[in-house]
């Protein structure tokens, strides 16, 4: 990949587009490879735009500075939405937990829960807008809830991907 990459620079272009650039490569060689995008994007000698498709939007999110989708044929600008959202703004918590969906709600109502659901092996618990991480993860210590995986996606793509 790194041998491409390099190929694709001698060109000098004013602009990559990269199609799946991160299939077939483990945790690590996705990680490089996308610190190497953004070395390049923001290089103070020859800064080159990237534009690159993926379907992994988790581990690209972390490295853009904007994120792009389509959902039915409709472009989606994450940061649009944010600021359409702003009056209305939510903590959205995706983790795991072996516990019921009833017995974390009973659990959970008391901390400003919105809702929650569970999708695709995760709970997706949304709170309401003075509900701040610190304040979940001190009820999930506090009323001892076990807990296996907890993100934060209150700004993520993946809170799109929810049913």
């Amino acid at each position: 990949m790194r041998f491409e990459l390099a190929r694709m620079l001698l060109r000098k272009p004013k602009v990559l587009l990269i199609d799946e650039p991160l299939a077939n490569l483990d945790i690590l060689a996705q990680q490089t490879v996308l610190e190497d995008f953004k070395a390049i994007a923001k290089s103070a000698f020859r800064p080159i735009g990237i534009i690159l498709s993926s379907q992994q939007l988790y581990e690209v999110e972390k490295t853009s500075d904007e994120v792009i989708f389509l959902k039915q044929g409709i472009q989606k600008n994450l940061k649009e939405n944010n600021e359409a959202n702003d009056t209305e703004k939510h903590l959205v918590i995706e983790f795991e937990s072996p516990w019921s969906q009833s017995k974390l709600n009973d659990y959970l109502l008391s901390t400003g829960l919105v809702s929650l659901q569970f999708n695709g092996g995760t709970y997706i618990a949304t709170f309401n807008g003075s509900v701040t991480i610190n304040h979940f993860m001190k009820a999930v210590i506090d009323q001892n809830i076990p807990v296996v995986y907890i993100r934060d996606i209150s700004n993520s793509t993946r809170r799109f991907f929810v049913s």
